[in-house]
């Protein structure tokens, strides 16, 4: 540990400020919803019912909500589950419907092309700032190699750093066309499980404790078999490439 310390020393320190920076950032968001008393503390955090009531039947009320979504998910686009915040917020403000899925829908293609743009022209330079270059390289090959299969699978699952991801699907240059396939879908999807799905869950015929650990036992019986189904395409793709490679081999080796 001591000679992993020692050989990440400036990496660690980088890191560890920009994750400063981002606490920091949170904190200062947060200063400026409750000095605008868009968000009251009494005993717990709640937001302004006044204000939404105003705002109900405006449009202002999306305006101001995707551009805290687009802003808000680039800035602390390294922190897991920042999408599902704004999930849970729009289900709060518009209801588990197709209002509250659009918006979010919406807010996440325009953050997600960002990012992904981001990636392409400048974002590996920061990366490698922060990350080194020897890190950065084995992250980029572990992606550009798994990236095409696994990729799609966190995107269903909104507890992943989902920007983050975009940002490095963009550094790594997977095919635009193709990424941006993966967002509207995938993404969509895990957007649309949570906004719809929500509904489903009986929560007001919960008595006890147990109740939740059977909804958590469901949700990681959800994850082992999202990733097992992404572990038996990643199986088969690798053949897929190996018999490729081994092919053109044979090719190259006829034509000399």
């Amino acid at each position: 540990m001591l000679n992993f310390l020692k050989k990440h020393k400036k990496e660690i320190i980088r890191l560890a400020i920009f994750f400063a920076c981002l606490i920091l950032l949170s904190f200062l968001i947060l200063g400026i919803l409750m000095l605008t008393k868009v968000i009251t503390y009494d005993g717990g955090f709640h937001f302004n019912q006044a204000i939404f009531a105003s705002l109900e039947n405006s449009p202002w009320l999306y305006i101001v909500f995707l551009l805290l979504q687009i802003v808000i998910t680039t800035l602390l686009c390294f922190g897991p589950g920042v999408t599902l915040m704004f999930i849970m917020l729009g289900i709060a403000l518009f209801g588990a419907n197709y209002r509250c899925f659009l918006i979010v829908y919406s807010g996440m293609i325009l953050s997600s092309i960002c990012m992904d743009l981001l990636g392409r022209f400048g974002g590996a330079r920061f990366i490698k700032f922060l990350i080194g270059e020897k890190s950065y390289n084995e992250a980029y090959n572990l992606m550009q190699e798994k990236g095409t299969v696994y990729l799609p699978f966190m995107y269903l699952l909104p507890i992943f750093p989902d920007n983050a991801l975009c940002l490095i699907a963009g550094m790594v240059k997977i095919k635009f066309y193709l990424h941006v396939i993966y967002i509207i879908l995938f993404r969509g999807l895990g957007i649309a499980t949570i906004v719809f799905g929500i509904n489903i869950i009986p929560f007001e015929r919960f008595t006890s404790f147990y109740d939740y650990l059977v909804l958590i036992a469901v949700a990681l019986v959800y994850l082992f078999i999202i990733f097992k189904i992404a572990r038996y395409i990643d199986k088969a793709y690798m053949r897929y490439l190996q018999k490729k490679r081994n092919k053109d081999k044979e090719i190259d080796n006829q034509s000399k």
